[in-house]
């Protein structure tokens, strides 16, 4: 395992502890992949005003413990952000499915959108840790 050091508030951490177990995990395997910087974890629950200012339109960040949804920032990563969290999330979204009735859907999000670049992680009924390949092992 790495050494990445996660980076919580006291807020976000009390809140990491009532997170879905699932993301608890993808959170840690996350950690393994980090680059040598400091793993920053934003919002996980947010009020209707921080939901708001956050540009926030799915609502999965609104939810009741157990929590579904992390967001990692990446601007604090050496290089381009947006590739950063492009690699990153490939490689969570190569571990992990969301929902295989669902399969646009990824746990790791990258995309652009709300405040800036950053990694989405989220989990729901359905997500699973893919089997490991023979190749893999």
């Amino acid at each position: 395992m790495s050494a990445t050091r996660i980076v919580f508030t006291a807020r976000t951490l009390g809140e990491y502890l009532m997170c879905d177990p699932r993301l608890q995990g993808i959170l840690l395997y996350v950690a393994r992949e980090w680059p040598p910087a400091e793993m920053i974890v934003g919002d996980i629950y947010r009020t209707e005003a921080e939901e708001v200012l956050a540009g926030g339109v799915s609502g999965i960040h609104r939810q009741p413990p157990q929590y579904r949804a992390i967001d990692v920032r990446v601007t604090n990563l050496p290089g381009d952000p947006q590739q950063a969290a492009d690699a990153i999330g490939a490689r969570v979204n190569a571990q992990y499915v969301y929902d295989p009735a669902r399969p646009a859907k990824l746990v790791a999000f990258t995309a652009p959108h709300g405040t800036g670049p950053h990694i989405h992680l989220q989990v729901c009924a359905a997500t699973f840790h893919r089997p490991l390949r023979i190749a893999e092992v």
